[in-house]
């Protein structure tokens, strides 16, 4: 997926079939530093978790960190869309791929903000109005599971990461999950992505081993 605070970076979903685990939270799991106990993998995995003292502890430490730097996290818009791309570029040169964005400020606009809106974004932002981070979201469905909300991207800037920042930035894709009538957040990282991995894994995360992500061209060979 994309950088969050000491995760260097992570595409969620660009380039299926390239290595990539799948992974899904649920929009009410409790963060947790602890393991996620094994399950077994199937096409659409959820993970709840009882919530400790020491949860509490963590989510509380992040979100002064995140108060401290005055940090904001809102609704993107039609005027953070040049932002916005560039912070996608940053993700795809990280992930050693960085010719491979062709999309742009005038598709984004009318995908996001047309008649009918295929995307969601949140912009992280600090005091000063910098741009520090971003979460691209849409929602998917499952004939097994119904509605999930699923997580495109998650970036924060290298300068900016270990503040707490990638904390935030999940807790309220979490909570747009809920408003969107999701119970699950799905994901995919990249294999070598362990940083990423690891605190997708914190946050109550299951990987699914067993399946295969496939891109099929939409017009016939």
């Amino acid at each position: 997926m994309h950088s969050v605070d000491s995760v260097p970076g992570q595409n969620l979903n660009e380039e299926a079939g390239s290595g990539k685990n799948l992974a899904e939270l649920t929009a009410k799991d409790a963060i947790s530093e602890a393991a996620v106990s094994a399950v077994k993998p199937s096409p659409e995995i959820s993970v709840t978790q009882t919530e400790t003292s020491g949860q509490v502890a963590d989510a509380e430490k992040f979100s002064l960190r995140a108060k401290s730097l005055g940090l904001t996290i809102k609704v993107g818009t039609p005027a953070d869309l040049p932002e916005l791309l560039g912070l996608i570029k940053e993700l795809a040169t990280f992930e050693l791929q960085p010719d491979a964005v062709t999309n742009t400020i005038e598709k984004m606009k009318a995908d996001g903000f047309g008649p009918n809106p295929v995307f969601g974004f949140f912009m992280a932002r600090l005091a000063n109005g910098n741009a520090v981070g971003m979460a691209v979201w849409y929602i998917r469905y499952s004939t097994w599971k119904g509605r999930a909300l699923y997580l495109e991207d998650i970036y924060i800037k290298p300068e900016h990461r270990a503040l707490g920042i990638g904390h935030s930035l999940l807790e309220t894709i979490r909570e747009e999950a809920l408003r969107q009538g999701c119970d699950r957040v799905c994901l995919q990282v990249l294999d070598w992505n362990k940083p990423a991995i690891d605190f997708y894994m914190r946050h109550g995360a299951v990987q699914d081993p067993e399946w295969i992500n496939c891109v099929l061209p939409a017009k016939s060979q």
